[in-house]
């Protein structure tokens, strides 16, 4: 169920609640009045059903919350995931680069590289249709 679907059940426990307050206050008049009667006995075992189902739409909600939470936390997770990735990957490359002794000849080719403004320019250009921009 979406989050907009379930905020018109939102109000449910409580005019729930609303209405075991009035079945009960009608059931200690009645057993005032009359006694404890089969009657009274079972408009007390609806009330308790009431009382139930009450909690079971509390705990339901209490769900759907804590569901609305999870989903949030694990949308966060996936992209803090994909950036240590990204990240872990970079480092991998460099240690590649260390342990096999290309390493300072790869920053002096990118250091020459980046000193050229044409390179520079069409890699901009590259990074920017990779991108889609």
């Amino acid at each position: 169920m979406s989050q907009s679907s379930f905020s018109i059940y939102e109000n449910a426990p409580d005019m729930l609640l609303d209405s075991i307050v009035d079945v009960n206050a009608m059931l200690e008049k009645a057993k005032a009045k009359a006694g404890a009667n089969e009657s009274y006995k079972f408009w007390r075992k609806v009330a308790n059903n009431m009382k139930f189902a009450w909690d079971y739409m509390n705990s339901t909600k209490w769900i759907h919350d804590k569901n609305i939470q999870l989903t949030q936390e694990n949308s966060f997770l996936r992209k803090y995931v994909a950036e240590i990735e990204s990240r872990l990957n970079a480092y991998e490359v460099v240690r590649d680069l260390k342990i096999s002794g290309k390493f300072d000849e790869t920053i002096a080719r990118v250091d020459a590289f980046m000193e050229d403004p044409e390179n520079m320019r069409i890699f901009e250009l590259k990074k920017k249709l990779a991108n889609g921009k």
